[in-house]
This record gives structure tokens, sequence and C-alpha cells, in this order.
């Protein structure tokens, strides 16, 4: 595949979800894009640390996915400013400010998802009954902020691709750099 075909497919792809759009719609996917901005992920990352506190876990290891996310966001940050993709010209929903690709909303919110399920099970914080549910919810967040960025026009479709894959990556190095240390924040055993 080629360029000019990638691009065909990004407005192809684009047209469809403006064609799509419904005020429910419109309403639904502008709360979801919310959860991909930095206060939504603050938000997330603090009811985890308080979580963790009520079960007895060192609130501190909440720093792992919160500087996995500062990090990726610089990198993402330096990506899109080396690419330099213009966004969508027309049918934007909400404004959005610099560079196109890769989505840092969707790299993002695979990276942060991904890391509250992985220390969600790997530190035994919910029973197994849960798991499902957890992994569940760590799939199906970022699929939807990935397509409320597309839905609002403030993405093409490459860009949200190129997201969740650079999420995935960079969720998959940094839960192995944590594997690999083998310790906590604090550096007790894991399970301590």
């Amino acid at each position: 595949m080629d360029l000019t075909e990638l691009l065909y497919w990004d407005e192809a792809v684009a047209a469809f979800f403006i064609s799509s759009r419904t005020p429910a719609g419109s309403w639904f996917f502008r709360g979801i894009t919310c959860l991909g901005e930095w206060y939504g992920q603050a938000i997330m990352l603090a009811l985890f640390a308080l979580y963790l506190r009520r079960c007895r876990k060192p609130a501190t290891l909440a720093l792992w996915p919160l500087c996995s996310v500062c990090g990726s966001y610089l990198l993402l940050a330096a990506v899109k400013n080396l690419i330099q993709r213009e966004r969508p010209a027309f049918g934007r929903l909400v404004e959005a400010a610099g560079y196109s690709f890769p989505s840092q909303h969707s790299a993002l919110s695979v990276l942060l998802c991904g890391w509250l399920a992985f220390l969600l099970l790997r530190q035994e914080l919910v029973p197994e009954k849960y798991h499902v549910a957890v992994c569940a919810a760590a799939v199906l967040m970022p699929l939807f902020i990935g397509i409320s960025r597309m839905y609002l026009n403030v993405h093409y479709c490459t860009d949200v691709l190129a997201g969740w894959t650079m999420g995935g990556l960079l969720l998959w190095g940094t839960t192995a750099l944590y594997t690999a240390v083998g310790k906590n924040s604090l550096g007790k055993n894991e399970k301590e």
C-alpha cells in the first residue's frame, strides 16, 4: 500500500464518521475524548493511587504509569514535530492544537489503561472473577478514545492506528522494565 492509498483511506474513514454523526453520538464522543486529555488521565491516576492506599499498597506504585505517560508524552510530541502532519482541515467538532500524527490521545490511553490493568492484575488488587472485566476495560477505553478522535475529525484513521501501535510498544517496553527491575518504587519485593 502506498501513500496515496493511505490518504484515500484516511479521507474515506473521515467521510464515514462525518456522515454518521448524530447529536447523541457527538455528545458521547466529546465526553469520551475527555478521558484522553491530561485531566482525564490525571483523574484516573489519582483514583488508582487512592485505590492502592485502600488496598494497603504503596501509592507510589502509581509512579510507574505516571512516569511512563509523562515520558511518552514528550516522545510523542517530538515525533509529532518531526512528522508535522496537519490535522483534518474540515468538519472538526472540537478544536485541537498541534500536529496530527500520531494521535497522543490514542497512544497515551493504551499506555495508561494498559499500565493500570497490568498493576491491578500483577499486584493482585482485584479478585480473579474481575480479571476479564479489567482487561476488557483496558482494551475498550483506548478503542473508544481513538474512535472519538476520528468521529470528532481531529485525527485521521492512520494517526489513531499509529497512536495505538506506539502506545502498545511503549506499554510493552515500560512494563518489561518494571518486570526486569522486579521491585516497586519503594525497593521492596513486588508483592510485599
